[in-house]
């Protein structure tokens, strides 16, 4: 729909205005708001079990929609 364009249009034009309008952040104000691949790695190591909890599931739910002849 052409008004989704023209409102994405507009966010991005507003973002990038304000962003060249603004003074940039302090180095110390960036602390602590970034990810290194090290730290991603971590997080995903120990959400593994829900990860696999969140398959399981899905699974679960594929197969009895199968059950019940939902197309």
């Amino acid at each position: 729909m052409w008004w989704n364009l023209s409102g994405l249009l507009a966010a991005v034009a507003v973002t990038w205005g304000l962003s060249r309008l603004l003074p940039p952040p302090a180095p110390e104000a960036l602390q602590g708001t970034t990810l290194s691949a090290a730290a991603l790695r971590q997080a995903w190591a120990a959400q593994r079990g829900t990860w696999w909890g969140l398959v399981a599931a899905s699974l679960g739910m594929a197969a009895l929609a199968l059950a019940l002849g939902v197309r």
